[in-house]
């Protein structure tokens, strides 16, 4: 999308940069993992340069100064946790988009920390910033190899009881079988594939059943999907959710219009004590920084001008006991393929509208990510990752070309750099 521009001092002179709202960081690397210091220099600097994967010539500047919220993606975000109080004090709010499967003994995840540390460091992360603020990933679910429909619930369950105290929402996608996935895969086990559409539906059945049966029932959301499993109460997710970013900042008014809600006039703490140096919050819409930065460790129910709780704002597709469907049925498929046909990819929950704010022109209610998949159903953001800087060497990864390409772009890498 086109976000607001604005024209900023680089050791290079002036620069012309974007301003984006939301920053994701990033689906192309796990940047809490291996780079939480380059990104709290660029932090500190106010801003970073983005390469194009595919065209290396074409570069963007990217500002922080309009940042409201920073969207996380990681599979070991501890690194990037002693510097959440100063990202907070800074005047940016954040949540995590925390992956955490159960492939231990697969092969799949070769270099991911024990499974029971990253359970430890979710809880962790959950007790320091609030539950709503860390999402739980588990995907790509796979099977073959060892992988049963049967022992891919079992450790989903398993998962689920360790972590629903410390999470409100499980999202889960079905690996896609890109060619080098199915190249990859197929190097460290030929007999790793995708599920059928049958235990496609077998699994999300499960899914529900056992979320029914935990004590503290999740949100459950499907990521990219075609397949509609509402009727299971799993949602099409929003995975940069505009219903969670008005949580997270319930005074700016563009996240307001992107859920239909209006804009509040509150400020919630989430850290008692600013870092030196650090930024006071500001509140102005899209151009200031994000809500919180002082205060209790944890942000309290405030009661809106609206009279409703702000900490009770959330998005009615997601209610964990049941969203809007046919009697438990799974819908959405074309000619018994749920990737396929103009039903299954075209019924995502926000459809790109024409609308915009004439001042930021930023779209306003029901927008999608254009750049993203056609089944996603994200809100807009910009992403400043790049590809081959992940040592999780995932065997399902997309993001990495070769380990050789990877450990040659890190070697070349300083955490003073002004892009990934």
């Amino acid at each position: 999308m086109k976000w607001p521009e604005s024209i900023m001092d680089t050791p290079q002179g002036r620069r012309k940069a974007v301003s984006p709202l939301v920053i994701s960081a990033s689906r192309a690397t796990d940047i809490p993992a291996f780079h939480a210091a380059w990104f709290m220099n660029r932090l500190r600097a106010g801003w970073c340069v983005w390469q194009n994967p595919f065209n290396a010539a074409q570069q963007q500047w990217i500002s922080f100064e309009a940042c409201r919220v920073f969207v996380f993606w990681s599979k070991h975000p501890a690194p990037l946790l002693p510097y959440l109080p100063e990202i907070a004090a800074r005047g940016h709010e954040f949540y995590v988009q925390y992956t955490l499967n159960d492939y231990e003994g697969t092969g799949l995840e070769p270099h991911l920390p024990p499974l029971a540390a990253r359970v430890e460091t979710f809880r962790r992360l959950s007790g320091l910033v609030g539950k709503k603020r860390v999402i739980w990933r588990f995907d790509p679910i796979i099977l073959g190899g060892g992988l049963s429909v049967e022992n891919t619930l079992l450790r989903l369950r398993r998962l689920a009881e360790a972590l629903s105290p410390f999470t409100e929402t499980l999202v889960f996608s079905f690996v896609d079988w890109y060619r080098k996935t199915a190249r990859t895969l197929g190097r460290l086990n030929p007999d790793f594939r995708p599920p059928t559409l049958a235990e496609m539906q077998q699994i999300a059945r499960g899914m529900a059943e056992m979320n029914r049966a935990l004590a503290r029932p999740l949100k459950l959301a499907a990521c990219a999907e075609p397949l509609d499993m509402r009727g299971l109460g799993i949602a099409r997710s929003r995975c940069v959710d505009p219903a969670l970013l008005h949580r997270l900042c319930p005074d700016c008014e563009t996240f307001a219009r992107w859920c239909g809600r209006e804009r509040e006039n509150v400020q919630l703490p989430l850290f008692s004590a600013p870092p030196d140096g650090a930024k006071s919050a500001r509140t102005d819409d899209g151009r200031g920084a994000a809500c919180a930065t002082t205060g209790s460790l944890h942000r309290s129910n405030v009661t809106t001008g609206n009279g409703e709780k702000a900490e009770s704002a959330s998005n009615a597709a997601t209610d964990p006991r049941g969203a809007t469907g046919t009697n438990g049925e799974i819908a959405g498929t074309t000619n018994g393929d749920p990737r396929g046909g103009t039903a299954a990819r075209g019924a995502t929950d926000a459809e790109t509208r024409g609308s915009t704010d004439k001042d930021a022109r930023i779209p306003l209610r029901g927008v999608r990510d254009s750049g993203q998949r056609p089944a996603c159903g994200c809100a807009p953001s910009k992403d400043i990752g790049s590809y081959n800087t992940c040592r999780h060497f995932c065997a399902y990864c997309y993001a990495n070309s070769s380990k050789q390409a990877v450990e040659r772009r890190l070697a070349a890498l300083r955490p003073d750099d002004e892009k990934l």
